[in-house]
């Protein structure tokens, strides 16, 4: 024979405001890793067109009508307030993300050890996942472009302009003649340290994540930039096949997510200004 008791008030009320607290426990983990259904979030539409602007300024991207999206910063000390502006357009065989934010400095030169570079970073995914870094099983692909990668970006005389040197290496082949081999000379371009490698202008880094720690550079590398900074501003126009991983089909909903770093606040890595979700959505 079953016996049931009879709760007091007081255990009910107690019990439904712990139930409570559960149910918002959950709905503020969702926000906090960025799981949340896409439907739920702003739509950047991917219109088709028949050339695709490269140059960030040029006009053809003023008559694209665009999503603003807050930017939320992370681990930065006197942050500002701002928000991102997101357009794309696709044509029979890439696609083109262009994002353009404030920033009343540009930080191109990183030689010395307290410089930090502007930039600015795309995240895709094609499930529900978390916006920082995906998660295991369900990840996400980032295509990064920093400033500091640019042709000149890295001219020591730009860093240290009143230094006197005997040599150093350049792309004329100084080196060679003072020191005579790379191995003692460029010991870390020898060994494949990318920060070490030659400038890539006009590449974004591809890269795939699930989840903290496991970020890793992607074996193809076919997301190109363009960034122009102009009257405090900075546009940059990511572009990229259709074809690739991960897909992009007419009719079909991506998620996308978007970082920025202002170098002149010392943001690096995890420090930066980040969105929520947002839907990628590709026009037949």
């Amino acid at each position: 024979m079953k016996v049931f008791r009879r709760l007091s008030r007081t255990q009910m009320v107690v019990g439904g405001m712990f139930l409570g607290l559960v149910l918002l426990s959950v709905a503020l983990a969702a926000v906090e890793t960025g799981t949340r259904r896409p439907a739920a979030n702003p739509t950047v539409v991917v219109r088709r067109a028949q050339a695709l602007p490269h140059d960030p300024w040029a006009e053809e991207w003023q008559r694209v009508s665009g999503v603003v999206l807050p930017l939320t910063v992370v681990s930065t000390v006197n942050p500002v307030e701002g928000n991102v502006q997101v357009k794309a357009l696709r044509d029979d065989r890439s696609i083109a993300i262009r994002l353009e934010w404030s920033d009343n400095t540009q930080e191109l030169n990183t030689l010395r050890p307290q410089d930090f570079a502007d930039a600015a970073a795309v995240e895709l995914a094609t499930q529900p996942t978390g916006a920082c870094m995906g998660m295991l099983d369900a990840p996400v692909h980032i295509w990064h472009w920093r400033a500091d990668r640019g042709p000149g970006a890295r001219e020591m005389a730009t860093a240290y302009p009143n230094m006197h040197v005997d040599g150093w290496h350049d792309d004329t082949g100084q080196v060679q003649e003072v020191f005579g081999d790379d191995l003692y000379a460029r010991p870390a371009l020898v060994v494949g340290n990318r920060r070490a490698l030659p400038d890539k202008g006009g590449l974004a880094e591809n890269m795939i994540a699930e989840g903290f720690g496991t970020l890793t550079t992607a074996a193809e590398q076919p997301t190109s930039v363009e960034a122009v900074w102009k009257d405090g501003r900075w546009a940059a126009v990511f572009t990229r096949s259709l074809d690739g991983d991960p897909q992009f089909e007419a009719g079909s909903q991506l998620q996308a997510a978007f970082a920025v770093w202002d170098g002149k606040q010392m943001q690096r890595d995890g420090m930066k200004y980040i969105t929520d979700w947002a839907v990628l959505e590709l026009k037949p």
